[in-house]
């Protein structure tokens, strides 16, 4: 009894209620922040699926613009829409240490390639905006088709870059990041 009476006693104090009050509340907090952060870490599959499915919209687009430009002699030269990368890096960041090293080397590389796709795409355009530039007839021709094979050169390059950034989204989806690391990329 004396021992029940005592630890009431202890409890019944108002520094002692504090503190374990304080105690529970940082745990409280600690273990939603952890959560939170799990959370942050699947979302980064849900925004390489997202990646994923608008690569394959831009291979579309891209196949599309082949096809114009070598069967009906037109060309779009309408930007294509980037990957949003800001908000997957910023979600590596903020999970980096719940990342293993497959998980985070695998995100940055599939950040590079989509950064680099977008590059290309951006010289597409410029190169198409130059292309109007010049006039259709005259002693400018040779130029105009030196223009329209750089076109045709940045989309066949983005076509097989998008075919690649396809295939390595579906391998971090579906778990075998390892693969991102072994496969060669055919050059051309």
């Amino acid at each position: 009894m004396p021992l029940e009476q005592g630890m009431v006693s202890l409890l019944n104090n108002a520094s002692v209620a504090a503190f374990l009050g304080a105690a529970f509340a940082f745990g409280l907090v600690a273990a939603n922040d952890y959560r939170r952060r799990l959370k942050s870490k699947r979302q980064i599959r849900y925004l390489v699926s997202d990646n994923l499915d608008l690569a394959r919209a831009k291979l579309e687009t891209v196949r599309t613009n082949i096809a114009m430009l070598t069967e009906d002699n037109r060309l779009s030269g309408a930007p294509i829409m980037a990957f949003p990368t800001a908000a997957l890096k910023s979600k590596q960041l903020e999970v980096i240490d719940l990342l293993d090293a497959n998980q985070n080397q695998g995100l940055s590389v599939l950040l590079y390639w989509m950064e680099g796709i977008d590059g290309l795409l951006g010289e597409y355009v410029e190169a198409t905006k130059r292309l109007r530039a010049v006039p259709k007839a005259g002693p400018e021709s040779p130029r105009r088709i030196e223009l329209a094979t750089e076109i045709l050169s940045n989309l066949t390059d983005a076509t097989v870059s998008l075919e690649q950034l396809i295939e390595m989204c579906e391998w971090y989806g579906s778990d075998q990041i390892y693969k991102i690391f072994e496969t060669q990329v055919p050059i051309r």
